[in-house]
C-alpha cells in the first residue's frame, strides 16, 4: 500500500502513466528515455510501499542503455507534377537482423 508515482526515482528518464494493474500487488509505469545513447536507471528505494501486516518492500534498481540506429528512407523519388511534386520513399528495415 501507499506505493505513488513519486517512489520511482529515474535518471536519464521520465516516468508517466503510473496506474494500479492489481490492488496493493502490481504496478505499471511508462519511462521515456531522455534521448538516444542514454543510460536510464530506475531506483524503488527500500520500504516504498508495505503490505496489509505494515512489512515494508524491498528496494530495488535496474539500468538499461538505449540506443536506437536509424537508416535513412530507401527508394527516395521526386517526380513533377502539375505545380506539385510527388514524393515517394519506403521504411528501411531497422530491424536488429536489417
Amino acid at each position: 500500500t501507499d506505493f505513488t508515482l513519486s517512489d520511482i526515482a529515474v535518471t536519464g528518464g521520465t516516468v508517466s502513466n503510473f496506474a494500479v494493474v492489481t490492488a496493493d500487488r502490481i504496478w505499471s509505469a511508462r519511462i521515456t528515455p531522455s534521448g538516444n545513447g542514454m543510460t536510464v536507471t530506475i531506483n524503488v528505494p527500500v520500504n516504498a510501499a508495505q503490505d496489509q501486516a505494515g512489512r515494508g518492500s524491498a528496494g530495488a534498481t535496474a539500468s538499461a542503455n538505449y540506443i536506437v540506429t536509424l537508416s535513412a528512407p530507401v527508394g527516395f523519388t521526386a517526380s513533377p507534377g502539375n505545380e506539385r511534386v510527388a514524393l515517394s520513399w519506403s521504411a528501411p528495415d531497422n530491424s536488429a537482423n536489417g
